[in-house]
């Protein structure tokens, strides 16, 4: 297998790597647990505007 052959091998799966990737930190996110966790960090920025 030449270089050539193995960069466009990679470049023709590295999509599915992303996808991998971006499904475990979207399933990470929202875990049942994490989420409410998750939404206090969220809150912060709001609080900070109140008087």
């Amino acid at each position: 297998m030449t270089l050539t052959q193995m960069a466009t091998w990679f470049q023709a799966h590295s999509v599915l790597g992303a996808l991998v990737l971006f499904g475990a930190i979207a399933i990470g996110a929202y875990w049942p647990g994490r989420r409410s966790r998750m939404q206090g960090y969220a809150m912060i920025p709001l609080k900070d505007d109140q008087p």
